[in-house]
C-alpha cells in the first residue's frame, strides 16, 4: 500500500469526521499513529503483494487504517438462517450483523499458509474451490486439498542494482480463459523515495486450461491507471506518460492476449478502465460510461447535482456521498431509483455491479467505525472485522475477508452475494 494512498485515505477520514455529527476526539490522530506503526510491520511483507485497488473511482480501504475497539480478528461462532432484507430497501448502519450470517453461502474458507508453510495475499476468486495468490512476488493458481499451489509465471526483475525483486500490483483481470496482471519491480524502502521508478510488465497466463504463462507488454516510462480488463480475446489496460518531463491524461491501449503489438484504443484518451468488463469511465468524473464492445457511451447523471462527493459507477448502480451532510446514497446510473442511506463513509464496487464493500463512520466515534458490504438492490448490509496487523496473516486485499478462530481466511465471495 503506497503512502499516498494512505495519505489519501487519511485526508478523508479526517474530513469525514469533522463533517459527521459528534465525532470523537483523537479519531483522525489515532488513525495517523496506527498507520506509522504498521508501515515499519509491513516492510516483512514486501515481497507479496502490491494492491492498490480502486474500482469505479473510489479507494478501497485498507485493512490497516481502522480498528475500532469492538473488533476481534475473528468472527463470532454463529449458525441459523439470513436475516430477511429490509422493506424499504434502506441499509441501516445499526441493523448491521456480521455478514457471514447475510450471506453464509458467500463464505470461502482458506487455510492460514500455503502447503510449504508460506503466507500469502488472495488477490482473486476464480470460481468456487480456485483461488489467485500471490507469496514471494509471484503470482499462484490455487486449489487447496488439491496439492500444492501451481504457478502461473516466473518473472524476472530488471538488471538494475537497486531491484530486489517483483511484485504484482492491483488485481488480476480475468476473462475467456485468461489471466493479466501487472508486474512491477520491488525496491529497497530508500529507494526512490519508496516509489520506484516507472515501468511495469503486463503478464498473461492461461486458467482453462491451466498452462504457465509470460511477459506481454512492457510499460516503459508510464504508469498503469486503474484496473486491466481481459475481453474480445485481448487485454486493456490505460496509461499515462509518467516521466519528469512529461505529464499527462491517461489513454486507453490493449494488446491480443497471445501476444501482439500494443495498439492505442481509438478515442480512449482520459479514460480508465472500469472493474468490470465491458466497460470504461473518464478519469476525471465518471459521469460518462463506454462500452468497448459496441462502441456506445451512457451518460451519467448524478441524482444530487453537484452536490456530491466520493461518486463512482459500476454498470448496474453508482453510489455517492452528498457534500451537505456526507450521508451516503446510491442510484442508477440515469439517476433513478435513488437510495438514501443514514450514514457516511467510502464506498467501491467489487465485480460484483450489485455489491459495494468500504467503511462507514456513523458518527465519527472509533467504536462506531465499520468495514460495510452492501447489497445495493436488496438493501442487505452486513459488517465484518478488521483483521490483525501480523504480516505472517493472509489477507486479501479488495475482497470482503476476515481470519478465523485458527488463524484461516475467510472471505466472503461477492459473486455468490444476492
Amino acid at each position: 500500500m503506497t503512502t499516498f494512498l494512505e495519505d489519501t485515505l487519511t485526508r478523508t477520514l479526517r474530513n469525514a469526521a469533522d463533517a459527521a455529527p459528534g465525532p470523537g476526539p483523537g479519531f483522525v490522530d489515532d488513525v495517523r499513529h496506527r498507520r506509522s506503526r504498521i508501515r515499519v510491520r509491513r516492510r516483512a511483507k514486501a515481497g507479496a503483494v502490491t494492491a492498490v485497488v480502486v474500482l469505479a473511482g473510489v479507494v478501497l480501504t485498507p485493512r490497516f487504517l481502522l480498528h475500532g475497539p469492538e473488533y476481534v480478528a475473528t468472527m463470532p461462532a454463529w449458525s441459523g438462517t439470513a436475516p430477511p432484507p429490509p422493506t424499504d430497501r434502506v441499509p441501516r448502519f445499526a441493523d448491521a450483523v456480521p455478514a457471514d450470517r447475510v450471506w453464509p453461502r458467500a463464505v470461502r474458507t482458506l487455510p492460514a499458509r500455503l502447503p510449504d508453510g508460506r503466507p500469502y495475499s488472495l488477490v482473486r476468486i476464480v470460481d468456487d474451490g480456485r483461488y489467485l495468490v500471490v507469496a514471494g512476488g509471484e503470482l499462484l493458481l490455487w486449489q487447496p486439498g488439491a496439492g500444492a499451489p501451481r504457478s502461473l509465471g516466473h518473472p524476472e526483475p530488471p538488471s538494475l542494482s537497486y531491484v530486489v525483486g517483483t511484485a504484482v500490483s492491483g488485481i488480476p483481470a480475468i476473462g475467456a480463459g485468461y489471466v493479466a496482471w501487472v508486474v512491477v519491480p520491488s525496491y529497497p524502502d530508500n529507494a526512490f523515495g519508496g516509489g520506484g521508478t516507472n515501468y511495469a510488465e503486463i503478464w498473461v497466463a492461461h486458467l482453462d486450461p491451466y498452462e504457465p504463462g509470460g511477459r506481454l507488454a512492457i510499460v516503459d516510462n508510464a504508469r498503469v491507471e486503474g484496473t486491466l480488463q481481459v475481453n474480445l480475446g485481448r487485454v486493456w489496460w490505460a496509461q499515462a506518460p509518467a516521466d519528469q518531463w512529461s505529464e499527462g491524461p491517461p489513454r486507453l491501449v490493449s494488446v491480443p492476449a497471445d501476444g501482439g503489438e500494443v495498439e492505442p484504443v481509438p478515442g480512449g484518451q482520459g479514460y480508465v478502465m472500469t472493474g468490470t468488463a465491458p466497460w470504461a469511465r473518464r478519469m476525471d468524473a465518471p459521469r460518462d460510461m463506454w462500452n468497448l464492445n459496441d462502441g456506445k457511451h451512457r451518460a451519467v447523471k448524478a441524482a444530487s447535482g453537484d452536490d456530491i462527493s466520493a461518486f463512482g459507477c459500476s454498470p448496474s448502480w453508482c453510489i455517492g456521498r452528498a457534500s451537505s451532510d456526507w450521508h451516503v446514497y446510491a442510484q442508477r446510473p440515469d439517476g433513478s431509483d435513488v437510495v438514501h442511506a443514514a450514514f457516511t463513509g467510502d464506498f467501491s464496487f467489487t465485480d460484483n455491479p450489485d455489491v459495494a464493500v468500504g467503511i462507514s463512520p456513523a458518527t465519527g466515534l472509533p467504536d462506531e467505525v465499520k468495514q460495510l458490504v452492501w447489497h445495493v438492490p436488496s438493501g442487505r448490509l452486513g459488517w465484518y472485522p478488521h483483521p490483525d496487523d501480523d504480516p505472517d496473516t493472509p489477507e486479501a486485499p479488495g475482497l470482503p475477508y476476515w481470519l478465523g478462530q485458527h488463524g484461516e481466511l475467510v472471505v466472503l465471495d461477492p459473486s455468490a452475494i444476492r
